[in-house]
């Protein structure tokens, strides 16, 4: 099963002008939601506060599948893995999902890997814009963590700690709003970070 990247988005260093109109051009729209994978998040997707990442990065032609691994041909486009494309283009398999957000802020869900190269291009289409981009994994807790701040395709600044380590572990549970002790976490002094026990993990039913 793919593990579930949390991943979240500030727009930086813009009046509300721009940041209005960076929302508009990057959100998904009504009319294209539901040529995407996750259709069961449909309501998430509309509104200002998402990230479609075929309108930073487009494909080559319109496909109605995200998913599919089967190759496709359309448009003299013969022999295309979409799932290959797509890792190589944005970094990760699929769109967006689970998209909410106000103010500069949006909050979405990749499957495996953040979309690390959309993020990059984003920053070269706006500028003069800040892009703050931390993610982690919400299934695998403590790995997968980061941080980086882009601007015109250059990280000017950067956070990856190290999987496991007491800051991979209190950077997750700050933006997955989780508590680590309720998720059966304990700090251990001897190691400097943090160890999992299954009989302090309150989300575990007990028998």
């Amino acid at each position: 099963m793919a593990n579930h990247i949390v991943n979240q988005l500030i727009i930086l260093e813009v009046d509300q002008a721009r940041l209005d109109q960076i929302l508009h051009a990057i959100k998904y729209s009504a009319t294209n939601q539901k040529a995407d994978h996750a259709v069961r998040f449909a309501k998430d997707r509309v509104g200002s506060n998402s990230i479609d990442f075929k309108k930073i990065v487009p494909f080559p032609h319109i496909v109605t599948t995200c998913c599919a691994s089967a190759q496709t041909t359309a448009q003299g486009i013969v022999g295309i893995n979409w799932d290959n494309w797509r890792i190589k283009h944005w970094g990760t398999r699929c769109n967006s999902y689970q998209n909410f957000g106000t103010g500069n802020q949006i909050q979405f869900t990749t499957i495996v890997y953040t979309p690390e190269l959309v993020i990059e291009t984003l920053s070269q289409l706006f500028p003069d814009a800040q892009f703050s981009h931390q993610w982690a994994d919400s299934d695998n807790i403590g790995f997968s963590v980061g941080h980086q701040i882009w601007q015109d395709g250059v990280i000017i600044n950067r956070y990856h700690p190290s999987n496991c380590s007491a800051s991979a572990y209190e950077q997750a549970a700050t933006l997955l709003d989780i508590n680590l002790k309720d998720c059966g976490f304990v700090y251990d002094r001897a190691l400097s970070t943090y160890q999992y026990d299954k009989t302090q993990d309150q989300r575990i039913s007990p028998p």
